[in-house]
């Protein structure tokens, strides 16, 4: 009803505040398409603020990622996923999570796991503890050459997609990855897994949270997925 009496001022610019926090799912899926369509039709600008990271990503050209009352990064919502400048963006935006994982550096500036060699190598000085970004989608079951080694403790089922929660020995926090559904079978609470990751799409983090761009990948990481 308010953007109704809003529209018959022919404003230059909307400022709409987490419209659709009141709206139950079915419905906000619904209003959200209408309110992209609204936007391309009448060619102005859209402020829309939200909590709600779907709606960020399906209906902004751009989005500001606002923490702490500062904007950490400005960008389209492939950029802000793919590329994000501090490990509070790459956090935010994504579900599941990002696994977030404690990796060293050695005097070559190799990136390792556990002492396992990640294959990734930095090219500029790294200062504090260095995190590895990796996303569910990047992560992939492996045989005996796999990168990190556990078992299988929670697994979710949404139809043409799993998702699976693996503990790995020593990790804190749940190694996340994103297979078909298909596949759940093979991957009951309990089985052993061995998982490896796309080396292109890894972030690494400094000791500040910063992305550090500079990181070489000398070759692909070998792992094959399971048959």
């Amino acid at each position: 009803m308010a953007l109704g009496r809003a529209l018959v001022r022919d404003p230059v610019a909307f400022l709409l505040d987490e419209p659709l926090s009141n709206l139950d799912a079915k419905l906000r899926v619904q209003t959200r398409a209408e309110i992209a369509q609204l936007h391309r039709r009448l060619d102005a600008t859209f402020i829309y603020v939200t909590h709600d990271q779907v709606e960020a990503m399906t209906m902004s050209d751009r989005i500001a990622v606002m923490m702490g009352g500062r904007i950490l990064q400005c960008a389209s919502p492939d950029l802000i996923y793919e590329d994000p400048d501090t490990i509070e963006v790459a956090e935010f935006i994504g579900s599941p999570k990002i696994n977030i994982l404690p990796v060293s550096l050695d005097s070559d500036g190799r990136l390792s796991f556990f002492d396992h060699d990640l294959d990734l190598r930095a090219t500029t000085r790294i200062e504090g503890a260095i995190s590895l970004g990796l996303r569910p989608e990047a992560v992939h079951l492996a045989t005996d050459d796999a990168v990190f080694n556990g078992t299988v403790a929670h697994t979710e089922n949404l139809g043409a997609e799993l998702y699976v929660q693996v503990d790995i020995p020593g990790l804190e926090n749940r190694i996340v990855l994103r297979t078909e559904a298909s596949r759940r079978a093979d991957l009951s609470i309990g089985t052993a897994v061995g998982l490896g990751f796309d080396a292109a799409s890894a972030l690494v983090f400094d000791g500040n949270g910063q992305r550090v761009r500079r990181i070489e990948v000398p070759s692909p990481i070998a792992a094959h997925e399971v048959a």
